[in-house]
């Protein structure tokens, strides 16, 4: 077909040189994986991708080569939850990509931040049995934040751009830019690419809290009598763990965490509350501060008994849909987990609020085990 044929005769041609007026749609990804300050990409080498491959070295990134596309996916959730940043994989079209699907599922399910850069059949072979022909944007919609296939040259950087915006945008998760063979391939000026979609580093869009609404939570945390803080993935990714600790410690209460803000509040301090000791704290707590954290169903969704249906409960969160969204928050906040921690650190000790001594609830030994095993909710 002519689509696979032209891609099969671009492989003849030698690569453009780095800052060619005319470049093949791979220059143009490994220039924007190169605005990104990408490190490192996971893949399996195949011809729907070869462009993506060839360019990464002129950009000093690190091709991880697996031996199956679903480890690519894995790899780059835990580059993500480990580092930080956003991982990055490259997969072939069809089978390719649907090996890589159940770890991009995963990354969906907590919350990833995970870009995808996978091959596609031309655009001029749809519906015709072209090889390893699959709609990866079309499987991957249920669990992704951004799914996109390329139909024009000139929009392959804005749309991996805007791939990397929406990973990394609260709440993270996985996105993939499926490009086909025939733009993928193609050669032409550097100057037709569109503009925009402009990543900003995390720290370049935080939002604070509003202060009417920290006032309040302010004070119904000083005024509890069994206040207790819950931290989740929203701490981690917006590096607020020093902040937690110093609210923590100020007000004397004890922090419940989860998933990825795992570890933000060491698990030998005695404020600590982990695994099965968390029900006589969730369930008789009569105010809690959930900061960046998703009530889940192993713990009821936030309903009784795990929780404490009669508690004042206050809310923050980057991303306003996860305000309310289980638990009726009495109190909601939307911004930064890091920025509104910090406001209300800065606002207790204005208002030299420190409660002394620990919370009511019923102390535990402490428990530091990092068993797989998941405890009754």
């Amino acid at each position: 077909m002519d689509g696979t044929r032209s891609m099969g005769e671009s492989l003849a041609k030698p690569a453009a040189a780095p800052g060619a007026a005319r470049v093949d749609g791979g220059a143009v990804v490994g220039q924007v994986l190169a605005e990104q300050q990408v490190r490192y990409l996971f893949t399996v080498n195949g011809g729907h991708i070869w462009p993506i491959l060839s360019h990464l070295r002129e950009h000093g990134i690190q091709m991880i080569h697996m031996r199956h596309e679903q480890s690519c996916a894995y790899a780059a959730d835990a580059y993500a939850r480990t580092s930080g940043r956003p991982g990055v994989l490259s997969v072939t079209a069809g089978c390719g990509l649907t090996n890589a699907v159940t770890g991009l599922c995963v990354a969906g399910l907590t919350g990833s931040p995970v870009v995808c850069l996978a091959g596609q059949h031309p655009t001029t072979e749809d519906q015709l049995g072209s090889f390893q022909e699959a709609y990866g944007a079309d499987i991957c919609r249920t669990f992704s934040k951004f799914t996109k296939r390329v139909l024009d040259w000139s929009t392959i950087a804005v749309d991996v751009r805007l791939a990397f915006r929406e990973a990394m945008s609260p709440p993270p998760g996985p996105t993939l830019v499926e490009i086909p063979t025939n733009i993928l391939y193609h050669q032409d000026e550097a100057a037709r690419q569109h503009r925009g979609a402009r990543v900003y580093a995390p720290a370049e869009l935080r939002s604070a809290g509003d202060p009417a609404a920290l006032e309040r939570a302010l004070e119904a945390l000083a005024r509890a009598e069994r206040p207790l803080i819950v931290a989740g993935d929203g701490v981690f990714w917006s590096d607020a763990a020093a902040e937690l600790g110093e609210l923590a410690r100020r007000l004397a209460a004890p922090v419940y965490t989860r998933r990825a803000g795992q570890g933000a509040l060491p698990e030998d301090d005695p404020l600590a509350v982990r695994g099965a000791w968390k029900k006589p704290f969730t369930g008789r707590a009569d105010v809690i501060l959930a900061v960046g954290f998703k009530f889940w169903s192993g713990e009821h969704f936030g309903q009784p008994p795990t929780w404490n249906a009669e508690a004042t409960y206050i809310q923050v969160d980057a991303a306003p849909a996860r305000v309310g969204w289980h638990v009726p928050a009495e109190i909601p906040i939307v911004g930064d987990p890091k920025l509104v921690l910090r406001q209300l650190c800065d606002l207790a000790a204005a208002r030299r609020i420190a409660r002394q001594g620990g919370a009511s609830a019923p102390r535990r030994p402490r428990c530091t085990s990092t068993s797989r095993s998941t405890p009754p909710a």
